[in-house]
């Protein structure tokens, strides 16, 4: 598939961005830290592309050591044929998530609803009628933009007031939920938001 350089990102003709050709921006699932109890199993992917085939999630791993990927120690083996290579993130080198290009999230006061479509690895972003901008994220580390608890989805979006309409910006509330298996799900607001808001992502 014909590819092209766009700011920085390796980009494939239909204007996804690919991971496979470029360094890693972020570590999505990462090894050591599964081994270390810091996400379970249960927060792995359902299903991931490996070398194009796609594979269900068995154990810690998918597929098997003739193709496949699979956790060995605090790394992930990534098998082709038979030939093993290693990594420290999931998705990387070969290696692809199938969730979605674009998400939508609503709720809130003013049931409100906007799509987030995916600029990176770990980042998806759109912007609300109002201008701005929303955010759907995995939690590497800090140094994603509103990123929530490590190893985990959140989203964030500016607070909003039920009885203003665009002047009703106060910040910005970070969500999180319980499985981090998908993108996809229902949101919590954080404890403590003057303005909570539960967020589903579909």
């Amino acid at each position: 598939m014909t590819i092209k350089t766009q700011g920085g990102k390796v980009v494939t003709k239909d204007g996804k961005v690919s991971c496979e050709c470029c360094e890693v921006e972020c570590c999505m699932y990462p090894a050591q830290a599964l081994a270390d109890g810091e996400y379970s199993a249960s927060d792995l992917p359902d299903n991931v592309t490996v070398n194009g085939a796609s594979f269900s999630l068995s154990g810690t791993g998918y597929g098997n050591t003739t193709n496949g990927v699979i956790l060995e120690g605090n790394v992930w083996a990534k098998y082709t044929n038979g030939v093993r290579s290693s990594r420290p993130c999931l998705i990387q080198g070969g290696v692809e998530d199938e969730f979605a290009d674009s998400y939508t999230m609503s709720g809130g006061p003013l049931s409100f609803s906007v799509t987030v479509t995916r600029v990176s690895l770990c980042i998806w972003r759109g912007e609300d009628g109002c201008g701005n901008m929303a955010y759907l994220v995995y939690g590497d580390d800090s140094s994603l933009p509103f990123a929530g608890t490590d190893y985990e989805w959140s989203v964030a979006l500016p607070f909003y007031d039920p009885t203003l309409v665009c002047e009703n910006i106060a910040g910005r509330t970070v969500n999180g939920k319980e499985n981090q298996n998908t993108p996809a799900g229902v949101y919590e607001s954080t404890p403590g938001q003057p303005l909570g808001q539960t967020i589903t992502v579909s």
